[in-house]
């Protein structure tokens, strides 16, 4: 893995999970001011960034695993 993300931690798929259950992705309702929309949208944007995370880790390993064949 060569890029910025090769020396994060380990992201797992029980994490993301729990993650995107307690923050999904959703619109907001009416009844929210303008900073808990915020709020939201920020919590969404890290799910996001540790899905892409994941996904980075699990291919750069499928590619390490076929290297080695």
């Amino acid at each position: 893995m060569d890029s910025p993300m090769k020396n994060f931690p380990e992201v797992s798929k029980a994490l993301l999970d729990a993650l995107d259950k307690r923050f999904p992705d959703r619109c907001p309702n009416e009844g929210m001011n303008d900073r808990e929309i915020w709020m939201e949208v920020g919590c969404r944007r890290v799910v996001r960034f540790l899905q892409s995370v994941y996904q980075e880790q699990n291919e750069s390993r499928m590619e390490s695993s076929l290297d080695v064949y």
